[in-house]
Order: structure tokens, then C-alpha cells, then sequence
């Protein structure tokens, strides 16, 4: 699917990583499919609103 350009954007979950989520994002990177980086656990630092914005932003962003 990545290397046949059938995924628009990857959506990485920063807080899930192992070896097999790595290669699928190494994957990604190497077909030019743009990775945006999200997390499950809100910040400590942020409202709930503003880090679902943040993430729909950064997802928006790579759709263009």
C-alpha cells in the first residue's frame, strides 16, 4: 500500500513504538508518504481541546 501510493498520509502513534511500527514508518518515509506524529495521552501542559487541534492541524497539513 505504501509503495503503491495507496495511503495519503501515515498516522504514527508516538507512545506505541516498536519494531514493526518503526518499519511501517521507515516504509512510509522511503515512499515520500508524509508521517504525522499523534499521541493517545493528553499533555500535561494542554487542554484536551487544544491538543486535538493541534493533531487535526498537523494531519490537515500533511493532506495538502
Amino acid at each position: 500500500l505504501l509503495r503503491g501510493h495507496q495511503v495519503r498520509v501515515l498516522l504514527y502513534n508516538e507512545q506505541a513504538v516498536s519494531p514493526i511500527t518503526a518499519r511501517v514508518r521507515a516504509a512510509a518515509l522511503a515512499a515520500a508518504i508524509p508521517v504525522v506524529g499523534v499521541t493517545e495521552t493528553l499533555p500535561r501542559s494542554e487542554t484536551f481541546q487544544h491538543w486535538q487541534l493541534a493533531q487535526a492541524r498537523k494531519l490537515q497539513a500533511a493532506l495538502r
